[in-house]
């Protein structure tokens, strides 16, 4: 079985992937999808494992090896039909913030900004972070959480409940998995996330200016926000 774990950038990926890893009986690394498209399907069968992605829609990422030729549709299919989906999400206010940040501070180097980067400039930055070429951020936002939060077939969490990890959002995973939780595990796991704390260190700016806010208003779809029912924090 292979657990997706998908979500915006800044907006739990990880903490799920370590709630999921230190409380089910799973492959202790986690994975990208191009790395088991060579797997035998056997393999997929009795083992399981996690595979974290951020493409803003669920099968772009397969259809696009499909077309390179490095997988056939029919294995794509096996793959797709023994996948399990989890979505990690967060208000996006936040995860602008946190994002931020994190890029001025070169976490991930080819996502680095320039420090002086204005917010109000990194939230209007087109075809950034696999975005269309004429989408900004806080569209790609929208269109990432659209495909994933919404639908049936996808346990969609929020960020505040993931990093909680109480035995309500266990076993909402185990009821999704099929799978039964066990005890935190005897061994203590390394966390799997990268720059941690680093808005509560980078945190002295004053992001949300008028015109930063003027600019977010007049592209957000607080509808959505209320169908996720999430709220800033």
């Amino acid at each position: 079985m292979i657990i997706q774990i998908s979500s915006h950038r800044r907006s739990g990926t990880h903490a799920l992937i370590d709630l999921v890893r230190s409380r089910f009986s799973i492959e202790n690394d986690f994975f990208h999808l191009e790395d088991v498209l060579d797997w035998p399907l056997a393999k997929l069968e009795e083992s399981s494992i996690i595979v974290k992605t951020h493409e803003p829609e669920p099968e772009k990422k397969l259809h696009h090896f499909i077309k390179l030729g490095h997988v056939s549709e029919e294995k794509a299919q096996d793959i797709s039909d023994k996948t399990i989906n989890i979505h990690a999400y967060r208000h996006p206010r936040n995860v602008f913030r946190s994002l931020y940040y994190f890029n001025i501070k070169g976490h991930e180097p080819v996502f680095q900004i320039p420090e002086k980067m204005l917010f109000l400039e990194f939230l209007k930055q087109e075809g950034v972070q696999d975005a269309d070429p004429n989408e900004n951020r806080v569209q790609f936002w929208q269109r990432c959480v659209r495909n994933w939060a919404i639908r049936e077939d996808v346990l969609a969490l929020k960020y505040y409940d993931i990093a909680s990890g109480t035995e309500e959002i266990v076993n909402a995973l185990s009821e999704h998995l099929q799978l039964a939780p066990v005890s935190h595990k005897g061994i203590s796991q390394e966390s799997t996330a990268i720059g941690r704390e680093t808005t509560k260190t980078m945190g002295g700016r004053s992001l949300w200016t008028s015109e930063s806010e003027l600019f977010y208003e007049g592209e957000i779809d607080h509808e959505l926000l209320q169908q996720i029912q999430i709220e800033e924090s």
